[in-house]
């Protein structure tokens, strides 16, 4: 089967936690440091799955999905809908005492790391925001990388978010991914700075189409 983009099913959800972990070390695979392999999934895939998997295209070849992009058109309502209706679920499952949850003693310092980051989830600039409203995440397994696939995920994505009138969008990326920050130029999208004390992470973004 030739590589195809087609919109998110719900027997795509496993693979798209995995390829998640796969590529969750700034692109590289973090397998090796998580005890809980679903945490990292919790995050940045289970609420889209959720409540936005309209905005989910996953890119599929004769191996299976290998790669997804989700994302999100008001970025505001966003967080307060996660702050409302995913993290209070997800702070009671994985608490922050490792004491109050029997596979305490087992986490790992990425399992602690995704935990502190439930419970304090990482803020968006405002002012990120009020220029870029809507945002996306998209991550590709290495078969799929260099080909041309993401720039065709991004297509589909920026026609649906242009036909409901959004004409910006923002993403953000770990400052040690230099793969991922030369594709995202690539792509037009350019650093933006910001009152951040986030280090790690590198805002850019780019108008639409």
């Amino acid at each position: 089967m030739p590589m195809k983009i087609r919109g998110y099913r719900q027997e795509d959800r496993e693979i798209l936690y995995d390829i998640c972990l796969q590529t969750g070390a700034a692109g590289k695979n973090a397998t090796a440091s998580f005890g809980n392999s679903a945490l990292l999934g919790d995050i940045y895939v289970g609420p889209y799955l959720r409540y936005a998997s309209q905005l989910i295209f996953v890119a599929e070849d004769k191996e299976g999905v290998a790669g997804y992009i989700v994302g999100v058109l008001d970025s505001e309502d966003w967080a307060n809908r996660l702050d409302q209706d995913w993290w209070p679920a997800l702070r009671a499952q994985y608490p922050l005492d490792p004491l109050d949850q029997q596979d305490g003693p087992d986490r790992t310092a990425a399992d602690r790391d995704c935990i502190n980051a439930i419970h304090d989830p990482q803020q968006t600039p405002p002012e990120l925001v009020a220029r870029y409203p809507a945002h996306i995440h998209m991550n590709l397994l290495p078969r799929l990388q260099g080909r041309g696939v993401g720039g065709l995920m991004l297509k589909r994505w920026f026609d649906i978010a242009v036909n409901h009138g959004v004409s910006s969008v923002h993403i953000g990326v770990s400052t040690h991914n230099r793969g991922g920050i030369a594709f995202w130029q690539k792509h037009r999208f350019a650093r933006i700075d910001t009152n951040s004390k986030d280090e790690g992470t590198l805002w850019m973004g780019r108008d639409l189409p």
